[in-house]
């Protein structure tokens, strides 16, 4: 698979570019506390697109639909998830409701 080292170049490319385009120079120079330039921007990419690869990695390789739900949804999620498919249920048991 030869791919992969286009498919992260044009990543990081998209990310650098929105970087560039919505992390203010202001904001950022405030966050790190020293002047700003391109290397700065250059570094913040090549970070967003290095986590991007090995969150992908990582989901990628997870068994199933519940597992990702688990790890990418936090317990008060899960519990209202839960709690929707318990009423659905309690209502389809109970049948159309009069009025």
């Amino acid at each position: 698979m030869r791919s992969w080292p286009a498919a992260y170049a044009i990543l990081f490319a998209l990310i650098f570019l929105a970087a560039w385009v919505f992390v203010p120079g202001g904001y950022f120079q405030t966050t790190l506390k020293h002047p700003v330039g391109f290397g700065e921007y250059v570094t913040l990419a090549w970070l967003g697109t290095s986590l991007a690869t090995v969150a992908g990695a990582l989901g990628a390789s997870l068994e199933d639909e519940e597992t990702v739900r688990e790890a990418s949804y936090g317990y008060r999620q899960r519990r209202r998830h839960e709690d929707d498919n318990n009423y659905a249920e309690d209502r389809s048991k109970d049948g159309p409701a009069e009025r």
